[in-house]
């Protein structure tokens, strides 16, 4: 999110018929994105029942397809991390 304000922030002008054309369609990108991502909390396809609580915490339990019990070991939850930025 701060990469995106940062280059809204850094868009040049190109007089205000051109500036407000472009203002609307960055706001649209944003509304996009951030429907997108409050969409994958409040439908059951990701998250399941835990969309809420998912979105809220940010903390999700991760299944592996041949371990249902939600148990991983060190290198399996190592592998599946994104750095966070």
């Amino acid at each position: 999110m701060a990469t995106f304000l940062n280059g809204v922030n850094a868009l040049p002008s190109w007089g205000p018929e051109i500036d407000d054309k472009v203002q609307q369609y960055v706001n649209d990108i944003g509304y996009l994105v951030r429907g997108t991502d409050a969409w994958c909390y409040r439908s059951e396809r990701y998250w399941g029942e835990k969309g809420k609580e998912v979105g809220t915490t940010r903390i999700a339990t991760l299944f592996l397809e041949q371990n249902k019990q939600g148990l991983l070991t060190k290198e399996e939850l190592e592998a599946a991390m994104v750095p966070y930025s």
